[in-house]
């Protein structure tokens, strides 16, 4: 319904409409507070312009309140000279004051502070005009009676400016929360773009490296190994299934906050303990990969151990893309109480693949090392003094607050795009 509302009833119209039933209110209160048309004194009544006449003037005075939103300034401008006028006209005995303390009102709640500041000092001027009025047709001190006339006029506008204020800093806090959820929002949605685009990355990567080099190798042998050639077609089928393994958890766990299965997905995703089976793809693809552990395994959060499995995947589709089939590739885990780190070391020369050139984007150790970042660890790549490259991943063993990787210095432009 309300909704419905808003489509017949749009805000420029509501406030419009809002605004005339105020001028008609500010007519109304002005007439009966700040005239003489309720004196009871019929010899003060004496000799003043006809009640018609008054409420004319009032009107055309308070018409202006209906665009105070869009110009506060200076409908308050044609407010004071239209209570001000009433001194060339002694007749009238109308001092239009609730139209101006709408208007105060108004300035402060749509405009910095000091021109709401010069709007109050504007109003004592009519309210002087009111408040010696005022003293003169009643009994009593005169000076009293102004000075007290005069400070409750004073009193309203600073309420008046007030409430303004008071509105204006809640708006403002309203936008910038407002904003601030927009910015929040918009970092949510970054951060799960990159956590997709690391996850895509780690997936397609690797499988379609190692799918691209086994085909390569099985054409080349075509017909002077089948035996060979069977056993990179088998590879293949299996890394393909895997892939697809990997990309079917990943949509489930996307797809969670859809269909209510929480983390259903999450609970199948590869971790440390599927690590043998990264190491046993690269020794079929020709690469001989030695797996070596120190100290005392423990067990790792399962996005650390996610974590920890695509740096050794990222690793290993890097040997495999860059080092010569007869390098020799060490991975080494070292446990200690605190810390998991995981070493991968090929030692050379970095000569890449002819087929896997076109495979290589970028953004691989970028994305290892937003990942350790996130688990609270750091990553560091770069070439080895004998030529080879070396990916050190320091994780926690406990999820800690995330900080920021830290960079390290490669010795060749084209380490830091493996």
């Amino acid at each position: 319904m309300t909704d419905r509302l808003r489509v017949l009833w749009p805000g420029p119209v509501r406030a419009t409409v809002t605004d005339t039933l105020l001028a008609v209110c500010v007519v109304v209160v002005d007439l009966l507070a700040f005239s003489y048309l309720l004196s009871g004194d019929d010899a003060a009544k004496a000799g003043q312009a006809p009640v018609p006449v008054v409420v004319g003037y009032a009107l055309l005075g308070a018409a202006p309140l209906v665009w105070r939103r869009r110009a506060p300034i200076a409908v308050f401008a044609v407010l004071w000279v239209h209570s001000m006028a009433v001194l060339a006209v002694p007749s009238l005995r109308y001092y239009p004051t609730v139209g101006l303390l709408v208007g105060i009102y108004t300035i402060a709640a749509y405009r910095p502070l000091w021109p709401s500041v010069g709007a109050v000092l504007a109003f004592l001027v009519p309210a002087g005009v009111s408040a010696a009025d005022t003293a003169r047709h009643t009994e009593g001190d005169p000076a009293h009676v102004f000075l007290a006339t005069l400070v409750v006029a004073l009193g309203m506008a600073v309420v008046a400016f007030g409430l303004g204020r008071l509105v204006r800093l809640s708006r403002d806090r309203a936008r910038l929360l407002e904003r601030d959820r927009d910015r929040a929002s918009r970092e949510a949605v970054e951060i799960e773009r990159r956590h997709i685009a690391r996850e895509l990355h780690d997936i397609v990567a690797h499988s379609v490296t190692v799918i691209v080099l086994q085909a390569a190798g099985a054409q080349r042998v075509l017909e002077t190994n089948p035996e060979r050639v069977a056993q990179a077609l088998g590879r293949i089928e299996l890394v393909g299934k895997q892939a697809m393994d990997e990309l079917r958890r990943m949509l489930t766990v996307l797809r969670a906050g859809e269909d209510g299965e929480a983390d259903e997905g999450y609970g199948n995703r590869p971790g440390l303990s599927d690590i043998d089976g990264l190491v046993g793809g690269a020794r079929g693809s020709g690469i001989p990969v030695h797996l070596r552990s120190e100290g005392t395994p423990r067990t790792l959060d399962p996005s650390v151990s996610l974590t920890a499995y695509r740096i050794v995947q990222e690793a290993l589709t890097n040997v495999t893309k860059h080092a010569p089939r007869c390098a020799r590739t060490t991975l080494c885990l070292v446990w200690t109480e605190r810390e998991l780190t995981i070493r991968v070391t090929n030692d050379g020369p970095i000569r890449p693949h002819p087929k896997a050139r076109s495979l290589s984007n970028g953004y691989g150790l970028l994305g290892l090392r937003e990942r350790a970042a996130l688990s609270g660890g750091q990553l560091m790549a770069g070439r080895t003094t004998a030529g080879g490259f070396e990916v050190t991943a320091v994780l926690p063993v406990a999820v800690s607050p995330a900080a920021p990787a830290k960079e390290v210095e490669h010795d060749h432009p084209r380490a830091a795009r493996r």
